[in-house]
């Protein structure tokens, strides 16, 4: 997508809104992705945005000793309906920029 044109605002917003609803539904299930990156956002021919990598994030958990499922008590719902935070906590992976600007690139 990025190869072809610079994202405009409004798409790149729409694009993060929808990896932001995938987030929610995983976490209200009680699992969390831990491996956002360029990679692994992929955005189809029709406009949907499909989160992938969830076997990888998985196997790497279990790799390195922790369960990629929460206890039951960890992912029950808050008030607002949701397990966990609304976001991963960690790092998103690199930062492309969307419109084709790195953040200093832009004028006053």
């Amino acid at each position: 997508l990025l190869a072809e044109r610079p994202l405009n605002p409004y798409r790149a917003a729409e694009i993060g809104s929808d990896v932001l609803t995938a987030l929610r539904v995983l976490h209200a299930h009680g699992w969390t992705h831990r491996n956002i990156t360029a990679r692994t956002v992929l955005v189809c021919d029709d406009g949907r945005v499909v989160l992938t990598g969830l076997a990888a994030g998985a196997a790497e958990e279990a790799l390195c000793g922790y369960s990629p499922v929460p206890r039951p008590e960890d992912a029950e719902p808050d008030e607002d309906g949701f397990g966990g935070p609304a976001v991963e906590t960690g790092p998103t992976g690199p930062y492309v920029p969307p419109a084709g600007l790195l953040p200093a690139s832009r004028g006053p």
